[in-house]
């Protein structure tokens, strides 16, 4: 499935903070890509659960219209858990496709019909207003999601009681939320929850086993690394991991991540292409969670230190995203900015500066000026003018979309920070 989405944010095993409501597939379906009114056709005579399966296969095959018209058919599943997964996925959908503001208008929009309908306190009314926090917090602001995601909380004990599988989810988002603030103290709540879980619905359960690893990642955030890496090790030799291999995979690319962090990129590589393989197998060559895998191998090869080659790693998976949908979703500006960035980095920077100028009025029509893509693209773009030698033009550049940053996301926010960094960069060569 496409990458944009997560449980532990850009993790594309767990695409939605429902992923666990995921169930056994109904439907037989194919490794390649079908013709979009193929899908069309099966949505339109499909079964609730047929259309889950169906939703789950279009995204991944980047056919966002059917997906969207199969995950709104089982938006009145009579299982709650799979109506929570129609909603939480619809709204990934249109965030992938349009932004978070999109989806949060869509979550609201949701939130608002089932207070009425079942009222405010309603499981289900709950589990929208979780959504809005969770797209809240992909717009920037995270503070007013952890405010929100704690009111819930509150109400989620007093109607569900505690522990709960409502209210333990709430905990989860909220410790998803801190991990951007304080990886310190979420790496704490994350501990706590796999013990919550554990005793609640058992140490094998996948929630248990998910938080266990969401505990590594935030020491890895926190600075502790040495640690997370020794977690993540013990987390990949657990047989009920090893039983899940959804989870597993997750897992490795955690690991994946945390061994380039530390600089050990030989291991970084090998755990992406033993990913790959695997992905190839079970979904064939052209689903997003490939392109994906794909992406973060280029990347980790050029961080190895061979640039031209993760630029032609990156042109591959750029020209099969193109071949396959030619939409301008979150994705597909996302492998043309790591694209820019790798060419940059070949010791091209105005073929770099070029391609994100142009992403820059791609992502401000799609997607909107003050979105965290648009941002991203125009700050990479005043760097690479530097690198490019117009150091002036490009300080004025970063210190315009500096303060966007700071709006539209918070002085706090990672984007906000790494641009805060770039424009002190630049500022000290410039005097």
């Amino acid at each position: 499935m496409p990458a944009s989405g997560s449980a532990s944010v850009g993790s594309p095993w767990d695409s939605s903070p429902s992923a666990s409501a995921r169930a056994p597939q109904h439907l037989a379906l194919p490794k390649s890509v079908p013709p979009p009114e193929a899908v069309d056709a099966l949505v339109a005579f499909a079964t609730q659960d047929e259309a889950i399966d169906l939703a789950d296969a279009a995204w991944g095959w980047y056919l966002f219209d059917q997906a969207e018209a199969a995950f709104r058919r089982a938006l009145d599943h009579p299982e709650p858990d799979r109506r929570d997964y129609a909603l939480s996925m619809l709204s990934y959908v249109l965030a992938a496709r349009h932004g978070h503001a999109s989806a949060l208008r869509f979550t609201s929009e949701e939130a608002q019909e089932r207070s009425l309908r079942l009222g405010p306190e309603h499981p289900d009314t709950l589990k929208a207003t979780m959504l809005i926090a969770w797209h809240t917090h992909h717009s920037g602001d995270t503070r007013a999601a952890i405010v929100l995601s704690e009111r819930t909380l509150a109400t989620a004990r007093r109607v569900c009681g505690d522990p709960s599988f409502p209210v333990l989810k709430i905990r989860r988002d909220l410790a998803c939320f801190r991990e951007a603030l304080d990886p310190a103290s979420a790496a704490e709540d994350f501990r706590r929850l796999a013990l919550a879980y554990s005793e609640f619905a058992g140490a094998a359960y996948r929630w248990t086993l998910n938080c266990r690893a969401g505990h590594a990642e935030a020491l890895e955030k926190s600075g502790n690394g040495e640690m997370a890496r020794a977690l993540l090790h013990e987390l990949l030799n657990d047989p009920d991991i090893l039983a899940e291999s959804q989870l597993r995979r997750g897992i490795q690319a955690r690991q994946a991540d945390t061994a380039a962090r530390a600089g050990d990129f030989t291991t970084a590589i090998a755990l992406w292409r033993d990913l790959l393989s695997e992905a190839e197998q079970d979904h064939g060559l052209t689903c997003g969670q490939h392109l994906y895998l794909r992406s973060e191998l280029a990347s980790c090869t050029g961080r190895a230190g061979d640039p031209e080659e993760a630029v032609r790693l990156l042109r591959e998976v750029v020209d099969e995203r193109t071949r396959i949908n030619t939409e301008w979703d979150s994705d597909a500006i996302r492998f043309r900015r790591r694209l820019a960035t790798w060419t940059g980095m070949a010791g091209r920077p105005a073929d770099a500066l070029c391609q994100l100028r142009e992403l820059v009025g791609i992502s401000t029509r799609v997607r909107g000026a003050t979105d965290s893509v648009t941002l991203n693209c125009r700050s990479r773009a005043a760097h690479w003018a530097a690198v490019g030698g117009d150091i002036p033009d490009a300080v004025e550049q970063l210190e315009s979309v500096l303060t966007d940053f700071e709006q539209s996301l918070g002085p706090e926010h990672e984007f906000t920070a790494e641009c805060r960094e770039r424009l002190a960069h630049w500022r000290t060569l410039l005097h």
